[in-house]
């Protein structure tokens, strides 16, 4: 698959849904009985077959985000799209836009989560209060520990094996 593309970015459905499904297990999950798959298993083996990110959703939560082999893993990115009548309470309304820039080497260069917020029967619009980033920043230390992505403040995301570049 490789030798077809110049970059490969690879997005899935899958696990768990709902507020009881923020954190990011290290077993296969389900939703009733639907089986959703071992997602940290599946991306890692994604990641390893030559893909230089790999992008969830399907939780309609946003999930911690890591580095695996130097490359982005970010579990779920939450609710984006919605239509009337979905429930929005809580993480279910906390949402990002996630930004990447690759170099053409297909190293991530930079990359940012920009927080956003649902706001009934509107849309997602920009959150001055950042939680999309403080929720992620939590996530990502609480299920990946060493290889947590690293979040700033305003949602700048580094790999925490790559030394700091800044004075």
């Amino acid at each position: 698959m490789r030798p077809l593309v110049d970059l490969l970015i690879v997005t899935f459905h899958g696990g768990a849904e709902g507020v009881r499904a923020l954190r990011t297990g290290e077993a296969a999950e389900s939703l009733g009985s639907e089986p959703r798959g071992d997602l940290r298993r599946w991306a890692r083996a994604v990641i390893d077959a030559g893909a230089d990110a790999v992008i969830g959703h399907g939780p309609h939560v946003l999930r911690g985000m890591e580095f695996y082999r130097g490359h982005l893993i970010a579990y779920s990115l939450g609710n984006f799209l919605t239509y009337r009548g979905f429930n929005l309470d809580g993480p279910l309304g906390v949402t990002g836009v996630l930004q990447l820039q690759f170099r053409g080497s297909r190293t991530l260069e930079r990359a940012r989560l920009v927080p956003m917020v649902q706001v009934p029967q509107q849309g997602p619009e920009p959150d001055p209060r950042h939680s999309a980033v403080r929720l992620v920043q939590r996530l990502s230390a609480l299920d990946f520990g060493a290889t947590a992505a690293r979040i700033g403040p305003l949602g700048e995301i580094e790999d925490p094996t790559q030394h700091d570049t800044h004075p």
